[in-house]
């Protein structure tokens, strides 16, 4: 089902994370549309003890989201795949 998202995704990985080993870059595989940032010196909580980075990141796809929209038909939706997500 991750190869029918059709749209900008943020795959967020802390790098000191609790994720199953290799589903960040799995699933950035899998999205067609994907980016992977990986938050150094991060927990599992990147919001706590990065948010700057998180936020920025975060901030870096919506404005490069925003401006592909201004030039291209595109939904302009965005998906986010946290890797609570692949802890199966």
């Amino acid at each position: 089902k991750l190869r029918n998202i059709n749209c900008p995704a943020l795959i967020v990985h802390s790098e000191e994370g609790f994720t199953v080993a290799g589903a960040p870059e799995l699933a950035h595989g899998l999205i067609p549309h994907s980016e992977l940032a990986i938050i150094r010196e991060s927990g599992q909580y990147p919001f706590i003890e990065q948010p700057e980075v998180l936020y920025e990141t975060m901030r870096r796809l919506v404005d490069e989201t925003s401006a592909t929209n201004r030039n291209h038909a595109h939904s302009g939706a965005i998906s986010a795949v946290a890797g609570f997500v692949f802890r199966w």
